[in-house]
């Protein structure tokens, strides 16, 4: 009623502004008190004119241009500045915070559980709790701490702010934007310590399963590789064996060959002394018999060394040897 009688009009358009009023504040004090100032300020000026059917209209024009444009150089005595430093003033809680209330001003409101997060939400100011919901304490804050301001403030958080955004920005589809390897890592470690939003879990939980599933699949292909490299090795390593058992035998048998070859040429040699002495022996008996002697122990040695024998005629029987 005291505030209303402060308005220069009649009563039923000062209850009409004092409705609208409301109705921006939220029936907070501080505000409540200045933006009836700035209405009776107007109404003596004349800079506002009401009538029953534009009082919404010049309330919400005052307010735009008088308190929320250009908010910080307004502010005056200190009001906003005082909930957003209360809302930024712990690094470690303020990506928790924010992530709240992002989700109340997406949502419009969030069931209330008295957490200490939302606890330390409520103490800020920024928002009010209400029928077992926590909401926008009024219209002014959410105009002003709006979803841009929000998302601003975040991003001077995130050291990955540029990626969590192209990835909101498609939709969380696009898994090019997620997190790999050391800016992974480097996001969880400047994670570990803080309390973030939901946005930032979602986002870190979702570049940690693609590592995952990235590392996984890295793993089934090595281990494919290898199952294959050793499948070929193996196969390799039988080739090897059998060439060289091949080659082992052709050079097994190219030395018989030879060996035989050579015994054969001293077989023949032996055959040939063997018939010499039988000649010899009929005209010169001791020197024959020498020769003969010599042809056996040659003989005898070479199927001592060979086990292929080489196939040697014996000399025909000394038929005076015979008759002898």
């Amino acid at each position: 009623r005291l505030l209303r009688a402060g308005f220069a009009v009649t009563e039923p358009l000062g209850e009409q502004l004092l409705a609208e009023i409301l109705h921006w504040t939220g029936g907070q004090p501080f505000l409540t008190q200045k933006i009836c100032e700035l209405v009776a300020t107007a109404l003596d000026r004349q800079s506002l004119i009401p009538t029953a059917k534009n009082i919404k209209d010049q309330v919400s024009q005052l307010i735009q241009q008088q308190v929320i444009q250009h908010w910080e150089s307004q502010d005056e005595p200190v009001h906003f500045r005082t909930i957003g430093d209360r809302l930024l003033r712990d690094e470690n809680q303020t990506g928790r915070l924010l992530g709240l209330y992002q989700d109340i001003l997406e949502k419009g409101s969030i069931v209330a559980d008295d957490s200490y997060e939302q606890t330390q939400l409520r103490l800020t100011g920024i928002v009010v709790k209400e029928d077992g919901k926590l909401i926008p304490y009024n219209a002014i804050y959410q105009a002003i701490f709006n979803r841009e301001w929000v998302t601003k403030e975040l991003n001077k958080l995130r050291p990955y702010a540029p990626t969590l955004q192209a990835w909101v920005n498609a939709n969380y589809q696009d898994p090019s934007r997620l997190l790999r390897g050391e800016a992974l890592q480097e996001a969880l470690a400047w994670a570990s310590n803080k309390n973030l939003s939901p946005l930032d879990y979602r986002y870190l939980n979702a570049s940690q399963r693609q590592e995952q599933e990235a590392s996984l699949a890295a793993n089934r292909i090595l281990l494919q590789a290898n199952v294959k490299a050793k499948r070929m090795i193996s196969l390799g390593f039988g080739v090897l064996l059998a060439s060289l058992a091949g080659a082992a035998i052709a050079i097994r048998q190219a030395q018989l060959a030879t060996i035989n070859q050579e015994r054969s040429q001293q077989g023949t040699e032996l055959q040939r002394l063997g018939n010499s002495a039988q000649r010899q022996f009929t005209f010169d008996q001791l020197p024959a018999l020498i020769t003969a002697l010599q042809a056996a122990h040659q003989l005898q040695s070479l199927v001592k060394t060979d086990e292929t024998r080489p196939t040697i005629q014996p000399p025909v029987p000394c038929s005076v040897c015979n008759k002898s």
